[in-house]
Parts: C-alpha cells; structure tokens; sequence
C-alpha cells in the first residue's frame, strides 16, 4: 500500500476546507440583497461567487489528489521554509472563515491581512497597520455603496 505524499495530503486538505466553506461560510450569507434598492438590476446573488471559488478549490484540490506522478514533483515537505508557509496559508484561511461570522468581514479581514502581512515578512508596522485597516474598509465601503450588498457585521458592527 502507498503512502500519501505530502502534495496528496495538501490536496484533501484543501478539498475539505473548500467543502466545509461550501457547506457551512456560503449558506450563512443573507438573502438580505433582494429587499435592496438596485435589486431588480442583479442577476445574481452574493452566494454564486463564494461558491464559485469553493467549487473551484474543491476541484483544484482533487486534481492535485488525483494527479499522475509525472505531472509535477511532490509538494514541499511540511518541514522546509515553504512547508511550512502552505501550512500557515491553510491556518490563517481557516481562522478567517471562522471569524467573519463571528467579528464581521472587517474586523476579521483585519486580523487576516496583519497575520499574512507579518507572516511573509512585512515588519514596517506603519504599512502593515494601514493595510490591515484601510482594506477592508474600503472593501466594505464598494460592497455597500456600489453592489449594494451589506458584508457580514459579526457581533460588533461598525457604524457606517
């Protein structure tokens, strides 16, 4: 019997974050958009982007399962430097996912982006802070004044 390579088990862990997003994160989003102002001009909803890319994930995830030795060498291994940096991209994706219901997109697109902002190396604080902060303001800000559509605002909200 065949061990799993490393590049294998990359793959259902990716197949399995992308079917617990597609399960559980994209049917939590409102159906609040219908009731909007501009509603009769959409054709669809906030949910088919999200599962889109969840869709996505899962098959990218299964082809990297899927595929013949000679495509491609095997993933790093989860103990060199780019090891090590897949596994924090899946950790911090994780905790984001299960956030944003929690803190709200900006308050959890904050810590997001600090973490993966000081995860690859940026330690000018002023930059990281700033990102970290205006980002997801100004992401929220296009969705709510432009697509009319109102981002999750978890337990705190902010008051704009």
């Amino acid at each position: 019997m065949r061990t799993m390579t490393t590049d294998r088990a990359f793959g259902v862990a990716v197949m399995l974050l992308a079917l617990a997003f597609i399960l559980f994160a994209v049917p939590s989003i409102d159906d609040d958009w219908k009731k909007a102002v501009g509603a009769r001009y959409f054709t669809v909803g906030p949910r088919y982007y999200p599962y889109l890319a969840g869709i996505l994930c899962f098959v990218f995830g299964a082809l990297i399962v899927l595929k013949p030795q000679a495509w491609l060498p095997d993933f790093t291994p989860p103990t060199s430097p780019a090891g090590r940096r897949a596994g924090l991209v899946l950790a911090i994706s994780a905790a984001y996912v299960a956030l944003v219901p929690l803190l709200g997109f900006e308050a959890a697109s904050f810590f997001m982006l600090a973490a993966f902002l000081y995860a690859f190396g940026v330690r000018r604080w002023a930059m990281l802070i700033s990102v970290s902060v205006l980002a997801p303001v100004a992401v929220s800000l296009i969705f709510l004044k432009i697509f009319a559509l109102k981002l999750p605002s978890g337990l705190l909200p902010l008051p704009f």
